[in-house]
């Protein structure tokens, strides 16, 4: 089931009706097959991504709010061409509305989740609307995905597993901008410390890396 994620047409030209070939489509694909490239690289709105690179390949996570399969997961070589490699929900729990019982979950959902690798686990730490944080966890990108569920809802989580093995969660939200930084147990499915690391006014979307010493 592989599916490309640019939008490719072929067929006729909607107003002359003639076949349209590969040389007209260069303008509605990134890759232009002679080592350039053109923005935008995905013709779709993929909001709030986080990307990573294992080994040589890269992969993308991206909001998919109250939309299933949910948490979408992207896989490239290059930056450029981009495939679905799966998604970490298949079908929405937790709450009524997804279901369109008791309501409905517009604006609510699944944003803004963080993907990591370690130790040859796969980690996506989300936190749907309204909710608990989740850690999602796989042996391959395409699942078959699990989660725990931690004891606060940490907005927007960041997380970040360091060449030690701790791992932390950064979380902030736009109402307040304090950037709290939860340090999670070995396993990934506890709290065991939180202390604020950061001010910053209407910060949400935190994301921690490390580079040549510094965080």
């Amino acid at each position: 089931d592989k599916r490309f994620i640019q939008i490719v047409g072929y067929g006729q030209d909607t107003i002359t009706g003639a076949r349209k070939t590969d040389d007209d489509l260069i303008f509605t694909r990134s890759d232009q097959g002679d080592g350039t490239y053109r923005n935008p690289v995905l013709y779709a709105d993929y909001p709030d991504p986080d990307i990573i690179r294992v080994g040589e390949d890269f992969y993308f996570v991206s909001t998919t709010f109250a939309n299933a399969p949910g948490v979408t997961i992207l896989h490239s070589k290059d930056l450029v061409n981009w495939r679905i490699a799966g998604h970490v929900v298949d079908r929405l729990d937790g709450d009524p509305r997804y279901d369109l019982t008791q309501g409905d979950a517009y604006r609510r959902g699944f944003y803004a989740a963080s993907l990591r690798y370690h130790n040859g686990l796969f980690y996506v730490a989300v936190t749907p609307v309204g909710h608990k944080t989740r850690i999602y966890r796989a042996r391959t990108i395409a699942g078959p995905w699990t989660y725990s569920e931690l004891d606060r809802e940490a907005f927007d989580p960041a997380l970040f597993i360091d060449d030690d093995g701790t791992a932390y969660l950064g979380t902030s939200i736009g109402s307040d901008g304090t950037v709290t930084l939860l340090t999670l147990n070995k396993d990934l499915t506890a709290v065991t410390a939180a202390r604020k690391a950061y001010y910053n006014k209407g910060a949400e979307g935190s994301k921690i890396i490390r580079r040549d010493g510094y965080y």
